[in-house]
């Protein structure tokens, strides 16, 4: 967060440092380098670099991105959403929330439930 801030504030080479930790081979988790990529993103777009800003989306698509409601609603992706490859990453994104939305969601199965009601009538069933 740090190094968003000061990219914000135009601190020399901060956006160099900013993309290293996005590149930083160390994180191995595809939704923390989603997420870290989220973050400077948002600092990237803000500072006008939307060629930048777009690939960073690519690249958190590519690692698994599903928050649409990030997506839709950050003030400081305004720039990156008149962009035409935007469109189509959003729409990936929107694919994979509406995945998980349907997979919270649907109706259970009957052996769900089953097993839910006889946990409620014995707590150490399930131990």
């Amino acid at each position: 967060m740090l190094a968003v801030c000061e990219l914000l504030l135009g601190v020399s080479d901060t956006r160099n440092e900013l993309l290293a930790r996005v590149n930083d081979p160390s994180v191995q988790s595809l939704r923390r380098r989603a997420f870290i990529g989220q973050i400077a993103m948002e600092g990237i777009a803000y500072v006008g670099d939307t060629a930048t800003g777009l690939a960073l989306l690519e690249r958190c698509v590519g690692e698994g991105l599903f928050d649409l409601h990030w997506i839709d609603r950050c003030p400081l992706l305004a720039s990156l959403r008149r962009e035409p490859p935007f469109e189509v990453l959003r729409s990936i994104v929107a694919q994979r929330s509406e995945a998980i939305h349907d997979a919270l969601f649907q109706e259970p199965h009957p052996e769900a439930l089953e097993l839910s009601r006889l946990a409620a009538h014995s707590p150490t069933l399930l131990v």
